[in-house]
C-alpha cells in the first residue's frame, strides 16, 4: 500500500538534519524521528511566496541569544501533527534572499507558535496542509539549522530533494496504474474478446509503459547526479515536470480503460486521478519547472 503521508509527512527533513544539524540538534530531532517518536514538517510557503523562496516575508529578528519570529506559513504538510517545524525565515531584512535567510527549528510547544486553518484538498485525505502562525515566537539562536543567514542553499537543496521524491513516487504510482490497467484489459471482454486486443487499448498501454520507463530513468539520472554533489537543479526540474504529468496521463488512461467502473469508488482509480492532479502543483508547478529548465538551457554556451 502506497502512503503519501509516509513519503511526504514523516521525515522529509532527515537529510537536512543529518547534513547540517549539530550533534545536539540531531540528538533532539533526528534520532526521535528515526525512532518514530517525532514527526517533522518544513514551512516555506507563504501567501506571496511559493516553492522558490523568492521573497520570504516571515521575519526572525535577533534579540540577544534568541530569534523572535513573526509571520505566517501556509500549505505546511503535516503541520497539524508535527512535533517541530523547520521554518524558512528572513534573518537579515537588508540582505538579498540568498544572503539573509535562515532555517530555524521551532518546537510545537514554543510560545507564539500557533496552528491555524487546515486547507481541504481534493486528494490525499491522509495528510493535511495547514497554516502555521508565529507571533513573537522566541527561540534560541542555536536552533538555527546550519549557519545564520545561510539558509537559502539549505532550503533550495530541500526543495530539490522533495521534487525528486515526488518524481520517484509518481514513477511507483505509474507502475501501479499500468499493472492494474494491463490486468483489467486482459480480463474485460467486449464483443467476444478481451479489450486488450483492441488497438485503442493497446496504444494506451504502450504509451503508459513508455512514459513510466522514461520517468524512471530520468529520476535515476537526477538522483545519481545529485549524489555526486553536482548541480542537478535542471535535471530535478525536468524529471519533476515529466513524472508528475506522466502520473496524470496514466491516471486518466487507467480510469478510461476501466470505463464506468473506474469512475466509481469501488476501485481506487478515481482516487488516483484526484491525487495525481496535485503533483503538478506541489513543490513547484509545471509552469515553474519549465521556467527553470528554460533558464538553465538558455544560459548554457
Amino acid at each position: 500500500k502506497v502512503s503519501m503521508p509516509l513519503v511526504m509527512g514523516t521525515l522529509p527533513e532527515g537529510y537536512e538534519l543529518l547534513a547540517h544539524g549539530t550533534a545536539e540538534q540531531r540528538a533532539a530531532y533526528l534520532d526521535p524521528c528515526m525512532n518514530g517518536e517525532k514527526i517533522s514538517c518544513f514551512a516555506v510557503t507563504e501567501s506571496t511566496v511559493g516553492s522558490e523562496e523568492d521573497d520570504v516575508a516571515l521575519v526572525a529578528r535577533r534579540d540577544g541569544d534568541h530569534l523572535v519570529l513573526n509571520g505566517t506559513k501556509i500549505f505546511v504538510a503535516s503541520g497539524d501533527v508535527a512535533d517541530f517545524a523547520i521554518v524558512v525565515a528572513r534573518t537579515d531584512a537588508k540582505a538579498s534572499v540568498q544572503d539573509g535567510v535562515s532555517c530555524v527549528v521551532v518546537d510545537r510547544g514554543a510560545s507564539g507558535y500557533r496552528i491555524g486553518e487546515a486547507h481541504r484538498t481534493m486528494g490525499f485525505k491522509g495528510i493535511n496542509y495547514v497554516e502555521l502562525h508565529f507571533e513573537d515566537c522566541k527561540v534560541p539562536v542555536d536552533q538555527v539549522l546550519g549557519e545564520v543567514d545561510k539558509g537559502f542553499g539549505l532550503a533550495r537543496s530541500y526543495r530539490d530533494d522533495m521534487r525528486l521524491k515526488i518524481s520517484a513516487w509518481c514513477v511507483g504510482m505509474g507502475e501501479r496504474l499500468l499493472t492494474g490497467a494491463k490486468e483489467y484489459a486482459k480480463q474485460r471482454q467486449t464483443f467476444g474478446k478481451p479489450i486488450a486486443e483492441r488497438q485503442a487499448i493497446q496504444w494506451m498501454v504502450a504509451e503508459s509503459a513508455t512514459d513510466v520507463r522514461a520517468a524512471r530513468y530520468m529520476a535515476y539520472h537526477a538522483a545519481w547526479k545529485k549524489s555526486l554533489g553536482e548541480d542537478a537543479h535542471k535535471e530535478v526540474a525536468m524529471v519533476k515536470v515529466f513524472a508528475t504529468e506522466m502520473f496524470n496521463r496514466l491516471a486518466d488512461r487507467a480510469l478510461q480503460i476501466h470505463g464506468g467502473l473506474g469512475y466509481t469508488k469501488d476501485l481506487p482509480y478515481e482516487r488516483f486521478y484526484r491525487d495525481a492532479r496535485m503533483m503538478r502543483v506541489l513543490w513547484g508547478s509545471s509552469e515553474t519547472m519549465r521556467h527553470d529548465i528554460s533558464e538553465y538551457i538558455l544560459s548554457e554556451a
